[in-house]
């Protein structure tokens, strides 16, 4: 009896290890796949600024991102689920008149993440991409969204994002019809320079959209394949409130 407790106890520590294995390569691809893309996150939201008379709309606030607090993880207990597990089609967001199709993208071969370009869409500017290494839209965690704010020296779909205010909604469709339900919580501007700036697209315990373009000034260089960059990312966050 005892030596076939000993020898369970032994099979469950060592499913236990395997299974924290697996969770920490998973928690370390994952943090590589969001230092990677914040990176490249210019490549996904600006492309060549609005000329000298555009600017984005902007939120009020600058905000640090907090580093004393612990990061949230998927290994704490998880917001309840209110979908099946299929991927956003369409995002709509009525204070800022979008109404955009949502195209699914992930890691290129080289380990980047992809973004909407005339490889993958007729119109760049006009779509919206969910990451399919964040969560499933009523998952339990947080689906991160990001959009071109220009595309050819034009305004582009996530332009006014930086005009959302708590209390707004945003309504992202998934295959097969269902509409989930966001409300706006937060709406703020980060320097992409500083390193916790990612944080926003951490996992987290409650079922939450993250929407993200570029913001601030745009300032041209020449040596930029993009012609220039913007000075700040513009950062929306808003929680699941039902579904239709």
């Amino acid at each position: 009896m005892t030596r076939d407790r000993g020898g369970a106890l032994g099979t469950r520590l060592i499913d236990l290890r395997r299974r924290r294995r697996r969770r920490s390569v998973f928690l370390l691809l994952l943090g590589t796949a969001l230092l990677v893309l914040g990176g490249v996150l210019a490549l996904v939201v600006a492309v060549n600024g609005v000329g000298d008379d555009g600017t984005p709309p902007a939120p009020e606030a600058v905000l640090p991102i907090e580093t004393d607090g612990p990061l949230p993880s998927p290994t704490q207990t998880p917001a309840r689920r209110m979908a099946s597990g299929q991927p956003p089609v369409r995002i709509v967001i009525p204070a800022i008149a979008v109404d955009a199709e949502v195209m699914v993208l992930g890691m290129d071969a080289q380990g980047v993440p992809q973004v909407p370009d005339r490889t993958n869409s007729r119109q760049p500017g006009q779509v919206v991409a969910w990451y399919d290494f964040s969560a499933q839209p009523g998952q339990g965690s947080n689906a991160v969204f990001a959009g071109h704010v220009t595309w050819d020296r034009a305004p582009a779909v996530f332009w006014a994002l930086g005009r959302l205010s708590p209390g707004d909604q945003v309504q992202v469709v998934l295959r097969g019809g269902s509409r989930l339900l966001y409300q706006v919580t937060e709406t703020f501007m980060v320097d992409p320079a500083q390193p916790d700036a990612i944080r926003v697209m951490y996992p987290t315990t409650e079922d939450m959209v993250t929407l993200i373009t570029c913001g601030g000034t745009f300032v041209p260089d020449r040596t930029s394949p993009l012609g220039g960059d913007y000075t700040r990312r513009v950062v929306v966050r808003a929680k699941l409130v039902g579904a239709e």
